[in-house]
């Protein structure tokens, strides 16, 4: 996801942390705050996100650098387990997950 021309809103600003990559080297992801709110989400419920991060670097699209990466599979992670009914957080589905879905059952991928 391309940074440069969005205008910032509220959660949108990005922010940088350190992640261990595919090949266990560290790596600083930036990523808009609010994708940080769901994997800080995600680790107080106790899901192994250092694996889940090395899994997700490990079949990165070739289009994407490690920061793009990370901030779609949390995105596309987070819209899953509402459309699942999973545990998620308290806080509204994400912006375009029902046209992300709705995309995935026609193209017959899993949910």
């Amino acid at each position: 996801m391309k940074h440069q021309n969005v205008r910032l809103t509220h959660g949108s600003e990005l922010i940088g942390r350190k992640l261990k990559n595919c090949f266990g080297v560290e790596e600083i992801a930036i990523i808009p705050r609010y994708s940080w709110r769901y994997y800080d989400w995600c680790v107080e419920q106790g899901f192994d996100m250092v694996a889940w991060i090395k899994g997700a670097d490990e079949v990165r699209a070739p289009q994407l650098n490690f920061s793009e990466n990370i901030e779609v599979v949390l995105w596309a992670d987070e819209c899953k387990r509402f459309h699942r009914g999973e545990l998620v957080p308290p806080w509204n589905e994400p912006e375009g997950c029902v046209d992300y879905i709705e995309d995935r059952i026609k193209k017959g991928k899993p949910i």
